[in-house]
C-alpha cells in the first residue's frame, strides 16, 4: 500500500483499520444474506461497497446516491437482530422528520 499512501490516494492508517473499513460492511451484508434477510444477492451491493471502501481509505466522503428525506412524516421500519443475524423482533411506525437546522433547535421549540 506504500505507493498508494505516497501518491495520496490512500490515507495513512493501520492494517487493522483497513480490514475493518473494507471487510466490515461486506461482512454485514453477507451475514444478512446468509440469515435469509435479503432478497437479492450480495453482489447487488458490490458497487456501493466498493465506493464506500475507496472513500473510507481515501478519507473522503461517499458520493450521495439519493437525496436525504426532507422534513415531514415518514414510515420507519426497525429490525432487532441477534449477534448471529437472527431476526428477534420487528416493528414499524410513523415519525416526524426534522430537516437540517431544525435538529439544532432547542427541544422546546419543536412542536
Amino acid at each position: 500500500m506504500a505507493p498508494l499512501v505516497d501518491s495520496g490516494a490512500v490515507r495513512v492508517t493501520s492494517m487493522l483499520m483497513v480490514t475493518a473499513l473494507v471487510n466490515g460492511p461486506a461482512h454485514a451484508i453477507a451475514r444478512r444474506w446468509l440469515s435469509g434477510q435479503l432478497d437479492s444477492s450480495p453482489l447487488a451491493f458490490a458497487e456501493e461497497l466498493a465506493d464506500g471502501a475507496c472513500a473510507a481509505l481515501a478519507g473522503t466522503r461517499v458520493r450521495r446516491r439519493r437525496e436525504s428525506p426532507a422534513a415531514g412524516r415518514a414510515r420507519l421500519t426497525l429490525e432487532l437482530l441477534s449477534e448471529d443475524g437472527e431476526l428477534l423482533a420487528h416493528g414499524a411506525a410513523i415519525a416526524e422528520l426534522l430537516a437540517g437546522d431544525a435538529l439544532l433547535a432547542p427541544a422546546t421549540a419543536r412542536t
